[in-house]
């Protein structure tokens, strides 16, 4: 990120912040828990 865009009030809004963290959440715990985080799996 360059300074320029530092200054900038709206470069990503508190909701979408929220919600992005809200998935990363929910996608570590699939993780966590082994299930499948993708709908497509490369099976032999």
């Amino acid at each position: 990120m360059d300074d320029e865009s530092l200054g900038e009030p709206c470069f990503i809004s508190t909701d979408e912040l929220y919600k992005l963290v809200l998935e990363w959440k929910e996608m570590e715990e699939k993780m966590y828990r082994g299930e499948d985080i993708f709908p497509i799996i490369l099976e032999d």
